[in-house]
């Protein structure tokens, strides 16, 4: 059997990809005149490289001379076109799957070119693999077993990265994206991120962009679906490529820096998703009526504020607490029909600012808040609501933030009065109160108290949620916290075991609670003494923060503070400050300077210094620290710390006298706040005795 061959010339610019109108017109009606075929099919089922039959793919280049040798039968799909519409230099590359549908191929690709209003579909040209490399050379390379070496073929693809200089990835789907679990696809995100001149756009289709808009109930859990690249447990149809690949990664940037890379550019992502979205929809706000003059005000400014809570929850899920505020304040702007569920949405909108006031360390605008949406509550529902008790527990956990642990206490157990007898004694919420009940005594240093409320906490969950679940989890932690606290370092280890098993079980290994299990054996480890495997433990918590958070998050610094606690106790005080000063860094931009936790760094930088015996040093940076701490909590066991290391710099230095007065200030506020028997305050009182006798 004879064929005529026909001659394509080489394309004049390279490399050529196929327009998204020609994708969307005749490519679609190619793959749907096919029988079996529909616009559901896959890339995979379009063109089946498994077997010799010719696909839709194959099909068009069959009888066509390779324009890039020149010899052989068999041409690349875009190889066969002419035309300006169809063909033409790629604008940008697509990074993809085969098992995606070509029907959300295009809605991805039409949506990418109507979001950016200069892209003309018949003159954007995309660079699609399956389209774009000669596949009937694949096919023979496949059957040949002459697979291009993994050295060429990678400069192949990372020269073609860098001559388009754009590369467009497609999410999908946004709950479980199989693109995170290809290891070529993850390959090609990083490297678009890190060649010189080429960015990085990810897109998806239209109604799966709407699914992130709708699924926004748990933030934490739509970040940790859509920023959960682990390259190292992706998959290859070619075993060699994966093998490879990992090989590539492992020896020039790790594992670590590439995942992290991939999800701090996607945790950006969804923000700027929700963001562009919201920015959308405000603009619309003046077009709100009907074709049939009905007006839609109410439900479009519903829609709109409601989105605005999701963009204020992503922020502050991220960390970025200002433009959270921004958010979740406009909402308050908008007048809302005043319905009962519009009250209700009133004040969790109050309760989060509170929340994020919280994080800043603005204690006294959080209460604020929190009050409001306490008196929503309180007349809405009634004072024996639950969420009632939700805003007593808010309230508590601000005064116990402040140090002001008996108004903590009182609210906590109004929320546990409440929980009892609206949801009873078995009930995950009643244990919550329990567990903060719990905590309050811990900070107090009531460690027997605070066993107490933990086991009640315990007792319920095991009974309620059962022994695999995160609460059950944290309650291990805090009763392994309170063992920490008071010396028995054995039992607080089991207990954070404990906690770390089921965490790895039910959460994995990528998640914030699992790093605050490493985090706190590492703090175990510390107590006893073995720093070594301190820092082993803390560095698995800092490379899971890298990994959920990113480097600018205040768990990331707590990690590195952590860190520097551990070479400042062996000594290497060198190493110590390089910590602390990250973690400063990052408490800086994320909290601002006027931040209890930005305060603790300047404390330890201090610390450092005075273990150098740079006592000036030392001061300087404890007073900066004592600053903080008297504009934000200034009747806080921490404020009496900071006390109490001034004089210690002073003692340093000789200077009895000052350092006399400084030991009492810190022994005032630890008889207020801890009373005399507290270890604390057995402290103070010996270093006022000791200063006095040095007089």
């Amino acid at each position: 059997m004879f064929c005529n061959l026909i001659s394509y010339p080489k394309p004049k610019h390279g490399p050529n990809g196929v327009s998204v109108h020609y994708l969307k017109t005749q490519f679609l009606r190619e793959v749907e005149e096919t029988e079996g075929l529909n616009e559901n099919s896959t890339i995979r089922e379009i063109e089946d490289l498994r077997g010799a039959k010719h696909g839709v793919i194959r099909s068009k280049g069959a009888s066509i001379v390779c324009p890039r040798d020149e010899t052989t039968v068999g041409a690349a799909y875009s190889d066969c076109l002419e035309e300006d519409d169809d063909v033409g230099p790629a604008t940008f590359m697509f990074s993809y799957t085969w098992n995606y549908r070509i029907r959300d191929i295009i809605d991805t690709l039409v949506a990418h070119c109507e979001s950016n209003k200069d892209m003309d579909q018949k003159r954007t040209y995309v660079w699609i693999c399956c389209l774009c490399n000669n596949q009937h050379r694949v096919y023979e390379d496949k059957q040949n077993g002459d697979n291009v070496p993994f050295d060429e073929f990678h400069e192949i693809f990372r020269t073609t990265v860098a001559s388009i200089g754009h590369v467009v990835a497609m999410i999908f789907p946004w709950d479980n994206p199989e693109y995170l679990t290809r290891v070529w696809c993850v390959f090609e995100a990083y490297t678009a991120t890190t060649e010189p001149g080429c960015t990085l756009t990810i897109a998806m289709p239209p109604k799966e962009r709407q699914a992130v808009m709708s699924a926004v109930g748990d933030i934490s859990n739509l970040l940790k679906v859509l920023s959960a690249t682990m390259i190292q447990n992706a998959e290859a149809s070619a075993p060699e490529d994966l093998e490879k690949i990992l090989k590539l990664v492992e020896v020039t940037v790790g594992y670590t820096k590439l995942n992290n890379s991939v999800n701090e550019l996607i945790r950006r992502w969804v923000m700027d998703t929700f963001v562009a979205e919201f920015e959308m929809m405000n603009g619309r706000k003046g077009m709100k009526n009907n074709h049939d003059g009905h007006n839609q005000d109410d439900l479009q400014d519903e829609k709109l504020s409601r989105l605005c809570y999701n963009v204020g929850s992503v922020m502050y899920e991220n960390g970025e607490y200002n433009k959270a505020l921004v958010y979740f304040k406009n909402i308050l702007k908008e007048e809302l029909n005043p319905t009962v569920d519009q009250k209700l949405f009133s004040a969790k909108v109050y309760n989060n600012i509170g929340l994020v006031y919280g994080e800043q360390g603005n204690y006294e605008n959080a209460l604020v808040e929190h009050r409001k949406a306490l008196a929503i509550e309180f007349k809405v529902l009634g004072p024996n609501h639950p969420s009632t008790s939700s805003s007593h527990n808010n309230i508590g956990l601000v005064y116990r933030a402040k140090g002001e642990y008996e108004n903590a206490l009182v609210q906590h157990r109004k929320a546990l009065e409440i929980q009892l007898k609206a949801l009873g004694p078995d009930h995950s919420d009643t244990a919550e109160s329990y567990n903060n009940i719990g905590n309050t005594h811990d900070v107090k240093g009531d460690y027997e108290n605070a066993l107490v409320e933990y086991r009640m906490a315990l007792e319920i969950r095991l009974k309620v949620l059962g022994p695999d679940h995160p609460d059950t989890a944290e309650s291990y932690n805090n009763i392994g916290a309170v063992y920490y606290g008071k010396g028995d370092y054995d039992n607080s280890f089991v207990e954070h075991q404990k906690a770390l098993e089921i965490r790895l079980k039910v959460l994995g290994t990528d998640h914030s609670d699992t790093a605050e299990s490493y985090n706190n054996i590492g703090e175990v480890y510390y107590g006893k003494g073995d720093y070594d495997n301190a820092l082993i433990e803390h560095r698995k918590a800092l490379e899971i923060q890298m990994k959920v958070h990113g480097p600018d998050h205040p768990d990331t610094a707590t990690s590195y503070n952590n860190i520097g606690n551990v070479y400042y106790a062996k000594g290497d005080y060198e190493n110590a400050l390089v910590e602390h000063r990250k973690a400063l860094e990052i408490r800086l931009k994320v909290h601002g300077p006027d931040h209890p936790d930005t305060a603790i760094s300047y404390n330890n930088i201090g610390s450092v210094y005075h273990g150098k015996g740079d006592y000036e040093n030392a001061l300087v940076e404890y007073r900066k620290c004592l600053a903080i701490q008297l504009k934000v909590r200034p009747d806080h066991p921490d404020t009496a710390t900071s006390y109490h290391n001034i004089g210690n710099g002073y003692h340093g230095k000789g200077d009895y006298e000052n350092a006399l007065a400084e030991y009492r200030k810190a022994l005032e506020i630890r008889l207020k706040v801890l009373g005399p028997n507290h270890s604390d305050t057995i402290t103070s009182q010996t270093d006022v005795n000791d200063a006095l006798s040095m007089i």
